[in-house]
């Protein structure tokens, strides 16, 4: 059973781009598409499409934009398999065209339906929309870090010359929390908290350098950031 889809704004542009497509383009895509194997940067498939000129430059942006986004919705568990919600899919893009009375004929939808079906095969970007989604299954999600410092004077109940301070440093998280949530945190750090920080994030970067050079060569590892 077809479901209507509710597709953001972003990925409407690229859609109906994809919809107003010829055979020829699709069948390029397509391939531009199962050959771009760079899991670690997405957001240069646009690049990607440039560089082989298939399309206008505003046009691979909306285009790539709306692919990617074709991949997290196969990734999303919406529908219980990617023929499911392809026809679901369609039907929202049919249904949105309708609305605004624009006439496409039942030979484009198949083509476009083709196309998807293809893709959602062969592509290793769906891979990469599959990592991205399984990275935010936690109950905190980090989306920024500041740290501000700050000099605290002393005083006292009998001296408010304030002879002596104190460095002090606050760190901000800024974090997600399940259902998109926004929370922020604060942590007063000093100097020795500082270096302790410090020696994590460094031992951290060590080891995934060392898991990359360990299994780097027997499968592929793909940068969610």
């Amino acid at each position: 059973m077809m479901i209507q889809l509710s597709i953001p704004d972003i990925f409407v542009g690229g859609f109906k781009s994809l919809v107003s497509a010829d055979e020829k383009l699709l069948d390029q895509l397509e391939e531009a598409i199962i050959s771009y194997e760079d899991l670690s940067k997405p957001d240069l498939l646009a690049t990607h499409f440039n560089t082989l000129e298939l399309l206008a430059k505003d046009v691979s942006h909306s285009i790539s934009t709306s692919i990617i986004g074709f991949f997290g919705l196969i990734e999303s568990g919406i529908e219980e398999n990617e023929a499911d919600l392809i026809e679901s899919l369609i039907y929202t893009l049919q249904n949105l065209l309708i609305e605004e009375e624009i006439e496409v004929s039942e030979d484009k939808w198949q083509l476009l339906k083709s196309f998807f079906l293809r893709i959602s095969k062969e592509s290793q970007l769906r891979m990469r929309s599959k990592a991205a989604i399984l990275s935010t299954e936690y109950n905190k999600i980090l989306r920024s870090t500041r740290i501000i410092s700050d000099i605290r004077p002393i005083f006292t109940i009998d001296n408010l010359d304030a002879e002596c301070s104190f460095i002090v440093h606050q760190l901000k998280i800024d974090w997600y929390g399940k259902g998109d949530s926004f929370n922020s945190e604060y942590f007063a750090l000093d100097l020795k908290d500082l270096l302790e920080l410090r020696n994590h994030i460094d031992r951290a970067l060590s080891k995934e350098e060392k898991i990359k050079e360990k299994i780097g060569g027997i499968m592929k590892i793909i940068d969610i950031t």
